[in-house]
């Protein structure tokens, strides 16, 4: 008896958080008595992964994917925002990319950036130099 009441507990509960959950979703943010605005997420000509391995000390990979043919500009920044190095730049067709990057020796250790641009839209991410 004690294991049927245990499972319908349990059963209860995650039904119950599952409700919790889908009518959050589902339920609109009033601001002054008015629903407001559904916010709406244009998609993007491309997507720009994290680099791998994410803390290197030479070579790692940075991937991406168009979406929409276009123009692309790959490039590495320093901590400061001064460019190091342009990795990709031209019209590239839709489709997913591998490009390596090869740190300088004469890098520092430290956050650096690479950003991808296509055409006119931009996504920066972050990737750490580690000297050994």
């Amino acid at each position: 008896m004690k294991k049927i009441l245990w499972k319908v507990f349990l059963t209860v509960m995650i039904l119950l958080a599952l409700y919790r959950l889908t009518s959050y979703s589902q339920t609109p943010v009033i601001s002054n008595g008015f629903p407001e605005r559904e916010t709406v997420i244009e998609q993007k000509n491309f997507e720009l992964y994290q680099n791998e391995p994410e803390r290197f000390n030479e070579l790692t990979n940075i991937r991406f994917k168009i979406i929409e043919k276009g123009d692309a500009l790959l490039q590495v920044n320093n901590p400061e925002g001064k460019l190091i190095d342009v990795l990709v730049d031209g019209e590239m067709e839709p489709g997913e990319y591998n490009v390596y990057y090869k740190a300088v020796t004469t890098l520092a250790e430290g956050e650096y950036s690479y950003t991808l641009d296509v055409n006119g839209e931009k996504q920066t991410k972050r990737m750490l130099i580690l000297k050994h």
